[in-house]
């Protein structure tokens, strides 16, 4: 939110936004659904929420949305949910030994999954039983149009008024597959001609981007924050890269 209000300050304003799962709540508040003091209520509330639901894990797993959906019908395990699509890869979520026991399977068939740091199913049927806490919460506070088009990640395309100031949306986004990829294609076919920031640390959502504009040399996306292991000053790395972006 900081380094975002930073950029507008000095005069880079988004034409359009995407968040990743958590990140939609910060792109409705720049663009308006909520004010600050207002996000940061909700994001401490569904926090409490999540960790009164029952503990669970998440996995990311090396295949597609298309390839995953064979192999959950394989496994035979009704407790697990696809959580994100990322295109090339998927998150899935769900019980501890829901998820335990897939990795096994997906281990025996060579593909190597990795566990996310959470103790929480998040985006995942485990999230059903807060949701109408959460909705309430919601309701409790004031909601506004998007004043700056933002992707949801409920859909993956563009959010709608009455979506975005809808508390019944927010409490679907928390136990709903984060359609990310299909959010990113949006995107990338609105904007032939664009330049994308990757607006916090590290350059995660630069590289699931890259893969969609590699062949579209008008097409660029810039990471504004230097990954710890990078030895280069902070600020020189930004003005490194506030520099691409005027040119």
């Amino acid at each position: 939110y900081a380094l975002a209000k930073l950029l507008m300050h000095v005069g880079i304003t988004p034409r359009a936004m995407i968040g990743y799962s958590f990140g939609e709540y910060t792109a409705a508040c720049i663009s308006g659904v909520f004010s600050l003091e207002e996000t940061l209520s909700l994001v401490v509330t569904r926090g409490t929420l999540i960790q009164q639901a029952e503990p669970g894990l998440m996995l990311s797993v090396p295949v597609t949305r298309d390839e995953w959906i064979p192999l959950l019908e394989a496994s035979q395990e009704p407790d697990l949910s696809l959580a994100i699509d990322n295109g090339p890869s998927c998150i899935v979520a769900g019980t501890r030994q829901a998820v335990k026991t897939f990795e096994k399977q997906m281990k025996e068939k060579k593909l190597m999954c990795m566990q996310l740091p959470a103790n929480r199913a998040i985006h995942s049927q485990m999230m059903t039983p807060i949701r109408a806490d959460f909705q309430e919460a919601v309701n409790q506070i004031k909601r506004n149009p998007p004043r700056i088009p933002y992707i949801s990640n409920v859909t993956g395309r563009w959010i709608s008024e009455r979506e975005a100031i809808d508390p019944a949306y927010w409490a679907a986004h928390m136990n709903h597959t984060v359609c990310f990829a299909d959010g990113i294609a949006t995107l990338v076919d609105k904007y032939k001609h664009a330049i994308f920031l990757e607006i916090g640390p590290g350059r995660d959502l630069s590289a699931l981007l890259t893969r969609s504009i590699e062949q579209n040399p008008h097409q660029q996306s810039i990471d504004l924050l230097r990954h710890p292991q990078r030895d280069v000053p902070d600020m020189d790395f930004l003005m490194n890269r506030l520099g691409r972006i005027w040119l």
